[in-house]
């Protein structure tokens, strides 16, 4: 496989309505609804990531229906953070999700992404290059994979909500947390031989030309 450009999970049909209801409301220029459909493109956004990344990278390193427990977690941070932000939505603040989700959305076909910088191609590349790339490469990959991913898919997101400090505060422990648990589970995945050609598979959908 040549270098990678674009990471991108599916979308969540969802989000695209979501996306054009938050367009529709700046377009009208209506205050009032701004926070309800923040809301909504924060809940949309959310399941996207979980059923895009979190719970297909879970299903690949434990099989099927794995990855619930870090979802729930997710969800649950996820939902306090835009529950405790969306409430101050104004339109400065609806233009800047509508500009993050133009930089990340695409509609045909219908995916979340970010482009790959040099720094991920270099550390995902070989084990792009060969199904069978040995267990540490595999894990740099994927742990490359995940930092990158949780960097430009939550954090970016999050600092457009505006949050205040003590927010700030439990959404970086939370997010620690998060990304722990999911190391640690790529950690012990790649040396099982069943789950490992399961985990290449998963790393290849991630990436596209």
């Amino acid at each position: 496989m040549l270098a990678p450009a674009r990471f991108a999970v599916i979308a969540a049909p969802a989000l695209l309505d979501a996306a054009t209801a938050l367009t529709a409301a700046i377009t009208r220029d209506e205050p009032a609804g701004f926070p309800a459909v923040a809301r909504q493109v924060g809940a949309a956004w959310v399941d996207t990531i979980l059923d895009g990344f979190v719970l297909t990278l879970a299903a690949a390193a434990r099989g099927p229906g794995s990855g619930q427990r870090t979802a729930t977690m997710i969800r649950d941070l996820a939902e306090s953070l835009i529950g405790a932000s969306v409430r101050r939505t104004d339109r400065a603040r609806a233009v800047g999700f509508a500009a993050f989700l133009d930089q990340h959305l695409t509609r045909q076909p219908p995916t979340v992404g970010f482009a790959v910088e040099p720094g991920l191609a270099a550390a995902v590349g070989p084990a792009l290059a060969d199904a069978t790339a040995p267990a540490p490469v595999l894990a740099d990959a994927l742990h490359a994979t995940i930092d990158a991913a949780l960097a430009r898919l939550l954090d970016e997101p999050l600092g457009v909500l505006g949050l205040g400090l003590v927010t700030r505060t439990a959404a970086r422990l939370g997010r620690a947390t998060i990304a722990r648990r999911v190391h640690a589970e790529v950690d012990r995945a790649v040396l099982d031989p069943v789950a490992q050609p399961r985990l290449a598979q998963a790393l290849t959908g991630y990436y596209h030309r």
